[in-house]
């Protein structure tokens, strides 16, 4: 007479095995996850640097991006919200999508790279991200690169 169910034991077994499993891949899984955010908030920096780059070309006027490594966020000075008209464009790191830090923006002792009317930085400098244990630098190089660095991985 043929079984129509599983015993206890193979039940059992069958979730022990799996405990196992997912017990080895969620880690891979949360440092997975920790490279892909810091590397998308790498990118997100360096895309609004050069946006900050090119409306300081457009307006023929000085843009600066001012970071607070304290409060893992940047804004772009005088650029606005390209979803909200009335504010000033600012970006947190801190949110669900990067959950990235800020460890230090340092561009020639200061926390902020200004871009002439021309585009070029005046300073030149880098933004280091950390998540996980991920680290990123945003480089910006007079008078025009702006490169992202593997630091660590």
């Amino acid at each position: 007479m043929p079984r129509n169910a599983f015993t206890l034991i193979e039940l059992t077994i069958v979730l022990l095995l799996l405990g196992v499993l997912a017990g080895v891949a969620a880690p891979k899984y949360a440092d997975a996850v920790a490279h892909f955010r810091v590397e998308a908030a790498a990118r997100r920096i360096a895309a609004d640097l050069k946006h900050a780059r090119a409306q300081a070309m457009a307006a023929a006027a000085e843009r600066k991006v001012v970071f607070d490594a304290a409060a893992d966020e940047y804004l772009l000075d005088g650029v606005v919200d390209l979803d909200h008209s009335s504010q000033i464009y600012r970006v947190s790191l801190a949110d669900a999508e990067y959950l990235t830090d800020i460890l230090e923006a340092d561009f020639a002792g200061g926390s902020e790279v200004v871009f002439s009317h021309r585009g070029a930085a005046l300073a030149a400098g880098a933004v280091k991200l950390h998540s996980g244990g991920h680290t990123r630098s945003v480089e910006v190089s007079l008078p025009h690169s702006i490169t992202i660095v593997n630091v660590n991985d």
